[in-house]
This record gives C-alpha cells, structure tokens and sequence, in this order.
C-alpha cells in the first residue's frame, strides 16, 4: 500500500499550516496528496494522507467531513477493523524520515491519541487483524507488533531495510514487502520470526493483498505482479499489461481484484482490474479522467462492485461496477491545472484551465463554491472581464475570444495576421483594452470588435500588464536576445511606451493600483539559486527600489496583486506553496507557509476582503478576509534540507534554457551522491535529448538545454529521476 515515487520531496521542511484565512474550494474536500483508504463497507471509509489529513465518509464518498488528527505529519496508512477502531501511521513532523507517527481512534475518527513505539523512523505500512492485534513496518526496516490496540509496541527483527506495506490473513500468518532487493517476508508465528521468500521475479515490491489465508498479490514500482496460492511460501509472475508503477493492489475475493499506480512521466493514473485471479489484467480506460488526475496511491474494494481509489492532489475516484468505469468525488469543477482567474465582483469569477492541448473556461456565480465548466477551447493563457457579461481571453497564435452573454458563448476575434502568442489582456472600460504577447502590443477601442498592433518600443517577450487608469499602464517582459528583463510604460492608455532595462532581471508579475505606486516581482540569478525579489515604485515607474520580502530564495515568485496602495499579496511555488501578505504597502511582509504541494499560478482580489488563488490540478483558494494571519506563522526553513528540482529559466525560451537541481547530503537522504537522469520529452513521450546520465555527488547543479538542433516551437517535458525521487516540468520553447 505504500508509495515511494515523490517521497523525497517531503524532505524540505516546512511550516504546513493552511491559515483559516484562506480555505479550500477545490479540490473537495480539500487538496493535500491522499496516501490511503480503508473501506469497512461499500458505504463507510477513511482516507489519509499529508499534512495530517484524515477524510471520512459514511455515503459511500458522495460526502467526505474532514477530521482533526491534531498533527501535521505527512500519514501514510491507515486500518480499521470496524466502524470505531482504527489505526494511521506515517512519518515525522519536522523531518519525514527522521521519527514517525501512530494515530489511534476508538469512535470512528472523532478523536485520535497518539501512541509511541520503538521504530525510529517513517512507518509505511500498518495492518490490523482485529482491534488488538495489529502489525506496522518502518522505511528502515523495523517491524512493530501489538496486541493490545497500540497501548504497546514490540520490536521485531526483519533483516531488511525500505518495507512498504504488510497484511495478516490472521494472528500468526503475515506477509512484509519492500522495495529494496525485492524483499518479500513471512511469518507463521505472528512476526516472533520472519524469512525472506525468493521469488524469480525481480522488483521493488510496494504493496501486498490477500483474499484469503492462501491467494494473494503482491505489486511492484516497475508494473510487474506475482502471485501466491500457498501463502505466501512460493510466487510466480502475472502479466500486468502496464510498466507504470504499481502502488496498491486490493482484492474482494479470489477473482475480483483492482490495482491502481500511475505514469510518471506525465504523472497520470493507471488502473487495471482482472475478474480471474489475476490470469488476465485489463486496463482500464478512463477517459476524460485521465487527464484530469494524477498517480493513483490507493485503493480499497468491499465487493465486487464497490471500490474507491485515492491519490495526488486529493483526487478521490469511485466506482461502481467493478472497476469497468470511475467517477470523481473531489471535484469541484477541474482537476486540469488552473492558470488564470478574474472576478468582476466578489460573487461572479471566471478561471482557465489547461492540459497539453485545451484550455476549460470555467465561471462561478457564488464567490467560487461551485465553479461551471462554460467551454473548451484550444490552449489560452490570460482572461479580462470588463463587467459580469463582456470578457476576453487571450492564447497561443494570436488566439483571442470575446463573450457578451457572460461565458455562455465565445466568439472568435482572432486576425489571421497576427501569429504571436498572446499572454495577456487588461480592459480599462467598456471601450478601451490592451493585449500583449510575443513581441506585440495590440490595442482596441470599441471593446475588442477590432484591434490595432502598436509597434512603439515592442521587440521583447511581453508577459503581464497592468494598468492604474486609462492613460497610465505598465507592461513586462525581456529582451529575447539577452534575457535582460525590461518594464514598458505608457501614459497615453498604450498608445506610445517608453522602456526600462533591468540587466540580469526576470520579471514574473507587476501590480499598478494608483498613478504612483507600483509593485514588479522579479528573479535575479545567483546560482545556484534564483533570488526572488520585489520593487516598489512611488513615482510612476520613473525610479524603482528593492523591498524585503524575509522568505527563503527557493521559491518561485508568481503574481504580484494590490487592491490599493497599502494592502497587496503574492503568491509562489516551491516545495510547497506560499503567500504574503502586506497592509503597509510593502514595508512588511507577512509570510503564510501554505502546506499545499500544488503549485499556485494567480491570485485574484475584487476588493480588498475578497480573494481567490488558483494552481495546479484544479486548486482553488479563496479567502473573505484580505488573507489576512491573526497569528504568527511559523517561518519557511531556509535551508533546502532534500532534493530541489526548479522550473527551467527562462521559460519560455529561445533557443536555450538552464535547469537546476539539488542533490542532498548524506545526513538526509541516506547517501552521499545518486544517479541521476535528467531527460526532455516531446508531448507524445517521445525522448528528444539526455542531459545527464551519471552518478552525481550531493551538491547543486545547473545544466542548459540549447534547441539549436532545430526542435520545433511547443510545449515540451524534462524529467528528473535521482535515487527513489522522480519529477516531471514543463517548458515551453517559442521561436
């Protein structure tokens, strides 16, 4: 039951409080990665998973109530044995590997105690035969047993290191598996001896299920399956039809099971099920869904009908049918990743999605509680309402759209001549509207019906604009050539724009609410790091001058958003997300450590109370208080205490790019260096170039990517695989 793939990156250390000033409206009921589930019945089941998140439901997951577990820890599994006894377990609370966590409940969930044992380090897997008698397995090779409900733990001796998951089919029979040396483990005496079973099939072993005391199944982080009728004594290979990783398997009875992973590369699920004991496995196709979640970590059938799976991002999937066909039960409008979002008051929003090749337009009438997918539409990048019923959005190739009826319709506005990509739009009345993109600056002012191209001072890569009123407005961006960034302003509503070089400067957002004072986000590169940085003007742009934002330089700066002149946020990605906050207009900064892993992409406030922020996988925050912490927050640790795998820069590119990574050392990840690969990938999964294949000391490190082989213009992909982390980003190359 266990998952090792993104493991790692719960290495870095930081403060994971969600401020009750911000709170989750998609996914639902929130958005942490779920590690496991266990179902009693087809109607009754508990889910958990980072961040001390514990979900249960008694209808069958058409509700799920969030519990308090009373800990931040990232849980890793969980077992009950009826409605009121259960048992979660998973890793440290300020250091993963380092200590562990044991949760235990006797009234289904409403309170949980902790219990202690001798296992030093993250337990993976728990399983319990009954409400006494329960057995736990540790990453560093530890096996606890009680028979007292937890009340105590005793050791027990494995001989085996990195165990992932366990099952008892009763008091004394029991199988371990773990990833290293594909070890798989039996006792016939309840764990006073354990011996390791040889098998011929060689694998990381991740998960095991038993259908009774002599069928059982074990599955692999490289795909593969074996099975036992004897026990667990011998095993042999099934064919599963997939290489992606497997990391849960589940059977109801000797026929019917469902095992659950997902792909890495492009970090989707994979399921499949058999009806034969696993003499055949059939993938199952998912559909739409496929693209719209990540990697699958769990799953937990009652019967041959009833199932429920659970993985990143807090994706929750049912079905119905044997595992034929899945619903969602966490979604709240898209799980795609949301990139833009624009209110025109504090009750109606319109937000973009997007995968490889579409973009969602979504709207929300109730200040974002349900979020309407309105149409799809191919690749957009920004959106601007200029009342609740007159929009634009704004894409790739000179892409642009306009509504009249609130989203109900879009009608394309799009000029054949004009093949540049179009990154964002700003309206300043009903009238007046300025888009910019690649290289161009085009202005309208009939309210988007014709547009005319500005060529005054335009030959860089235009990402964001903002404007103060109907003459005075700023534009970012860089120089293609020499990836300098540069500021455009405009005091004639963009008619004509002067500009402002910034050497060694990438510009990521810019915030304009007066006539004097702005904000522009930027990234200054001081390897191996990039700094992230705020400027302040108070003159209009003329003179600009560096505020402290007191935050680790490891995240990634998105947007910049000021409603007036004193209170303002941005929001950023790194390990995890995070939040600022300002009311005197920049000279303090409050940092709110999120504890969300997805990545949070735009914020945006219709005034000064109301919020919303949107990211990867569907994310939406929503705040009705300015976001404002009445607390002090825990500070983000500054030092990078795992791996680190950083968006390529610049993104977009032409014609090279750098990509950096950071290695650990020894006293974090158990070893002094990894093998490292580093590869891109064209949307079709198709390799077009291995940056580094080689053992690689701890330490950071900075590769560059050049295109001058002639790839072709779009969206590719580079993985990173070091050790057990594997990561996946995407860049985009613009020629």
């Amino acid at each position: 039951m266990k998952k090792l793939y993104l493991i790692f990156a719960l290495l870095i250390g930081i403060s994971i409080n969600l401020n009750a000033q911000w709170f989750w409206q998609n996914p639902s009921p929130q958005g942490n990665k779920l590690n496991s589930v266990d179902f009693i019945s087809p109607t009754i089941g508990w889910a958990v998973g980072e961040f001390g998140t514990i979900l249960k439901t008694t209808n069958g997951g058409a509700s799920w109530q969030s519990l308090s577990s009373g800990v931040t820890n990232h849980l890793m599994d969980l077992s009950f044995t009826d409605e009121i006894n259960g048992t979660v377990v998973g890793g440290g609370a300020s250091s993963f590997f380092e200590g562990n966590i044991i949760l235990r409940t006797t009234d289904g969930g409403v309170t949980w105690n902790e219990q202690t044992s001798e296992a030093v380090n993250a337990l993976f897997g728990v399983f319990f035969i009954d409400e006494n008698i329960g057995t736990a397995v540790s990453d560093q090779g530890s096996i606890i047993r009680t028979t007292n409900g937890g009340a105590t733990w005793t050791s027990q001796t494995s001989g085996s290191f990195y165990l992932r998951d366990v099952f008892f089919t009763d008091a004394d029979n029991g199988i371990v598996v773990g990833n290293s040396f594909s070890t798989i483990l039996r006792t016939t005496n309840g764990g006073a001896n354990w011996s390791k079973i040889q098998t011929q099939t060689i694998s990381g072993w991740i998960s095991v299920a038993f259908s009774d005391a002599n069928n059982g199944w074990v599955v692999s982080e490289s795909g593969k399956i074996i099975k036992t009728t004897d026990g667990g004594a011998t095993w042999t290979e099934q064919i599963s039809g997939t290489s992606d990783p497997l990391f849960d398997v589940s059977f109801v009875d000797s026929d019917n099971g469902i095992a659950v992973g997902g792909n890495l590369t492009f970090l989707k699920p994979t399921i499949i099920s058999t009806t034969n004991g696993g003499e055949n496995w059939n993938a199952i196709n998912l559909g739409e869904l496929y693209l719209e979640i990540g990697p699958l970590n769990e799953v937990s059938i009652t019967d041959a009908n009833n199932g429920t799976a659970v993985g990143d991002n807090g994706a929750i999937v049912r079905t119905s049918d044997g595992g034929t066909t899945w619903t969602e039960q966490s979604n709240n409008g898209t799980l795609l990743d949301l990139n833009a979002v624009y209110f025109t008051d504090s009750n109606i929003g319109t937000a973009l999605s997007s995968s490889f090749t579409l973009s969602e337009i979504l709207r929300t009438t109730n200040g974002g509680t349900t979020w309407i997918e309105q149409s799809r539409q191919g690749l957009l990048n920004a959106i601007s309402f200029i009342d609740s019923d007159n929009g634009l959005v704004v894409g790739p190739d000179g892409k642009i759209l306009k509504t009249t009826n609130a989203g109900t319709d879009w009608t394309d506005q799009s000029n054949n001549a004009i093949v540049n990509d179009l990154n964002d739009v700003v309206f300043l009345d009903i009238n007046n509207g300025i888009i910019v993109g690649d290289e161009i600056i085009l202005k309208t002012t009939d309210g988007g019906t014709n547009w005319t191209e500005i060529s005054d001072g335009v030959t860089n890569y235009l990402s964001v604009v903002s404007f103060a009123d109907i003459n005075n407005g700023m534009a970012i961006g860089y120089d293609t050539q020499t990836f300098a960034g540069i500021i455009l302003k405009t005091t004639d509503g963009g008619t004509t724009w002067s500009s402002q070089i910034f050497p060694d400067t990438y510009f990521s957002s810019i915030s304009f609410p007066d006539e004097n004072n702005a904000w522009g986000l930027a990234e200054k590169e001081e390897f191996p790091v990039i700094i992230s940085k705020i400027l302040k003007s108070t003159d209009s742009g003329n003179t600009w001058s560096e505020q402290s934002l007191g935050i680790s330089d490891f995240f990634n700066l998105k947007k910049v958003t000021f409603t007036d002149p004193n209170n303002g946020t941005i929001i950023g990605r790194g390990a995890s997300g995070v939040i600022l906050n300002t009311t005197d207009g920049g000279t303090t900064w409050t940092s709110i450590t999120s504890g969300i892993p997805n990545g949070l992409n735009d914020v945006f406030f219709s005034d000064i109370n109301n919020g919303t922020i949107v990211g990867d996988n569907g994310l939406v925050l929503r705040t009705t208080n300015g976001g404002v912490t009445f607390v002090e927050d825990n500070k983000v640790n500054e030092i990078p205490r795992g791996f680190l795998f950083s968006q390529n820069y610049p993104n977009p590119f032409n014609p090279s790019t750098k990509i950096r990574y950071t290695i650990p050392n020894g006293s974090l990840s158990g070893v002094e260096g990894s093998r490292v690969q580093l590869n891109v990938f064209d949307v079709l999964g198709n390799e077009v170039a291995t940056l580094v294949d080689e053992f690689k000391p701890a330490g950071s490190y900075e590769v560059e990517f050049s295109t001058k082989g002639g790839l072709a213009s779009g969206i590719y992909f580079y993985k990173l695989k070091a050790g057990n982390f594997v990561e996946t980003k995407k860049m985009i190359l613009m020629k």
